[in-house]
């Protein structure tokens, strides 16, 4: 995967490319921020609505750089928690206790410390793993309630062109490119000018963002991790479209408008 990364980087643009644009972006913010502020200042108590404006927005960009920090933790937690049991795993397949250091995956906490302190522990492993298996087969839905319903809400619009598919705009502008479809961004890459379809987005996904055309994602809101980046990368993104790695198929020709949240299917995939 992260020869991948590495070479999905090094094709994704000129030298400086992403220099340039940042400093495009970084001209747009200012000017952006600078309307809002003069906007505040021809109102009533415009001098105190004005300072305020910059005191927000600067109070903003400091939260947008904070809330990486907690995810850092959580990662490096997780991380130093998953090598601890995987060592735990081969230690007791090693004395018998699990037939595979794999089974470790399957355990409850207290069991896994009860096998550690040498107690007897009966675990059917077997069972798990394919109830595992079964849950992994399946959709989730996009929200789950605390009572176990399944929610499933549709984005309508009017006036969309036959057979295209809504979704949510989340970065502006359209393009019309060769589709992709991943489902796992560490098995798969896409060339530069193809759009990306996938069912989700995480920072997993950002290294396809680099070559991406156009983004379509089957779940996300406008804060999403993709569409924050399909927005600091300039790329047209259109997220919650139901189904969509099922509807587009790679190698199809489709039209993202992330302004209007359409995806078109210009042309259908041949059999």
């Amino acid at each position: 995967m992260l020869l991948a990364i590495v070479q999905s980087t090094v094709n994704s643009s000129e030298k400086r490319d992403h220099r340039d644009h940042f400093r495009e972006l970084e001209r747009e913010a200012n000017a952006a921020a600078q309307r809002l502020e003069r906007r505040a200042g021809q109102r009533f108590l415009g001098s105190f609505r004005s300072r305020l404006v910059q005191q927000l927005i600067r109070t903003y960009r400091g939260g947008i750089q904070t809330r990486e920090y907690p995810k850092y933790g959580v990662a490096y937690f997780l991380t130093a928690w998953h090598e601890v049991v995987r060592d735990a795993g081969q230690m007791l397949a090693s004395n018998g206790a699990l037939s595979t250091p794999e089974d470790v995956w399957f355990l409850r906490k207290e069991e896994l410390l009860g096998l550690i302190d040498g107690e007897s522990v009966d675990v059917d492993v077997a069972a798990r793993r394919a109830e595992f298996r079964r849950h992994a087969s399946m959709d989730a839905p996009p929200v789950l309630t605390s009572q176990g319903e399944a929610l499933r809400g549709e984005v309508t619009r009017e006036e969309v062109p036959e057979g295209a598919l809504v979704g949510t705009g989340v970065s502006d502008g359209a393009v019309e490119g060769v589709a992709t479809v991943v489902r796992n961004p560490s098995d798969e890459t896409i060339e530069k000018g193809e759009i990306l379809v996938a069912p989700s987005s995480d920072p997993g996904w950002t290294p396809l963002f680099l070559n991406a055309a156009g983004v379509v994602v089957e779940v996300g809101g406008q804060m999403s991790h993709g569409s924050l980046v399909a927005r600091e990368y300039g790329i047209p993104a259109v997220v919650s479209v139901r189904n969509a790695t099922q509807k587009i198929r790679s190698g199809q020709r489709i039209r993202v408008d992330g302004t209007n949240g359409i995806v078109e299917l210009v042309e259908k995939q041949s059999e």
